[in-house]
């Protein structure tokens, strides 16, 4: 990391912004680095000065001024790897994505042993679920990406899908990939669709482990919660979430629930009406595709809200009967917004909708559900592993 230091004075006044920094106290750090920088003009020649305001202001969801600190930086230092990476979370937030693209191939570019090579690279295959890049021709994560947005499904959606057409699609997405990469190591393992809403449950996750209070927005999320007993059956879900345009409106995911070795669904609504119209429609088209009876259920909100408070998820025909929002807790949501956001006021990300299609993404993650479901004994997935291998 470039920290290029010419004083005692300097390093300890960098310490002790770092150490407010560490502790979330990104207000009193801001204020003690302008503070600083007025009695100590010197740090503005620090390329690490203007990174650490940038962190600071990134946490702050002020990110046009944390662009602008990232930049300041690399003029000081143009191979400042994590101000590269970080302007690439700061691009990727406010929906530039073409520019997050090109700042996380940066971090790729400048040094392949740099210990954010692998987050880069993840997040470089999450970037390309939202963006066609038009990237160079020497950009194989582009290449990749593009040449699996090509491919068709080839399924009818309208009856009962085929183990062999899962077995089919696998192959001829990995024939792609492998031509370029034979690492398919992804941390990514859940795999979704995106509206443009942003839902902001990181600041909503801050408020409850902070506070053990549930949000009150969280209290008009509601989720269809759908349980599989396969990975085949869960690619096939992954495949109708994505093919389904009347579930454009709603976020959804597939993911395996390593605790319970379930395999689910989720389709997340923001009314006790919708959960419950989308629960009705979703059914009859996951029985006919599947071939078989579905395990669905409609609930409330995060599942580990209900371990505090076990009435929050219950979905009941008289809403007057459900748990409701006590109005005390607002305060707690009033400091976690005066810790978080700079102007004390909540702020959402400029969200991107997800690419209709296959992603690099999506291949990834299925063949990480593949080799998961294979070392539990889940006979469809060797299925499709021997397959892919012949």
């Amino acid at each position: 990391m470039s920290i290029l230091i010419n004083s005692k004075i300097e390093f300890e006044q960098l310490n002790k912004i770092i150490t407010l920094y560490k502790k979330n106290l990104y207000k009193d750090a801001l204020f003690l680095a302008h503070y600083n920088r007025q009695k100590m003009p010197s740090l503005d020649n620090i390329p690490y000065f203007h990174y650490l305001i940038g962190l600071i202001n990134l946490s702050l969801k002020d990110w046009d001024q944390c662009i602008k600190d990232f930049k300041k930086a690399l003029i000081l230092d143009k191979n400042f790897t994590e101000a590269h990476f970080n302007m690439g979370i700061a691009y990727y937030d406010i929906g530039e994505l073409e520019k997050s693209f090109q700042e996380f191939l940066e971090v790729i570019n400048l040094k392949k042993n740099h210990e954010r090579y692998r987050d880069s690279l993840n997040h470089i295959i999450q970037v390309l679920t939202f963006f066609k890049s038009s990237s160079s021709k020497d950009d194989i994560f582009s290449i990749m990406n593009n040449k699996l947005q090509e491919l068709s499904y080839d399924i009818d959606f309208s009856t009962r899908i085929p183990d062999e057409k899962i077995l089919n699609f696998y192959d001829r997405c990995k024939s792609i990939v492998s031509k370029y990469i034979s690492d398919f190591s992804f941390m990514n393992d859940q795999l979704h669709r995106r509206n443009k809403i942003d839902l902001n449950c990181e600041r909503h996750k801050k408020v409850f482990n902070q506070f053990n209070t549930i949000p009150k927005f969280c209290f008009g999320c509601f989720k269809v919660v759908i349980e599989l007993e396969s990975v085949l059956d869960l690619i096939k879900l992954s495949f109708i979430f994505d093919e389904h345009k009347i579930l454009d409106k709603f976020d959804r995911k597939c993911m395996i629930d390593k605790k319970s070795k379930l395999y689910k669904g989720y389709i997340y609504c923001p009314s006790i009406k919708e959960v419950q119209n989308t629960a009705k429609l979703i059914n009859p088209i996951l029985e006919k595709a599947l071939g078989k009876k579905i395990k669905l259920a409609t609930k409330r909100g995060c599942s580990e809200f209900a371990i505090s408070y076990p009435n929050y998820k219950e979905i009941k025909t008289d809403p007057k009967k459900m748990m409701s929002y006590p109005e005390e807790w607002s305060k707690n949501e009033q400091i976690i917004d005066q810790q978080n956001f700079k102007d004390n006021l909540e702020k959402g990300r400029n969200k991107q909708k997800s690419l209709s299609g296959t992603t690099l993404s999506d291949f990834l993650i299925i063949h990480n559900w593949l080799i998961y479901a294979n070392s539990i004994n889940d006979l469809s997935s060797q299925k499709i592993l021997d397959e892919s291998n012949r």
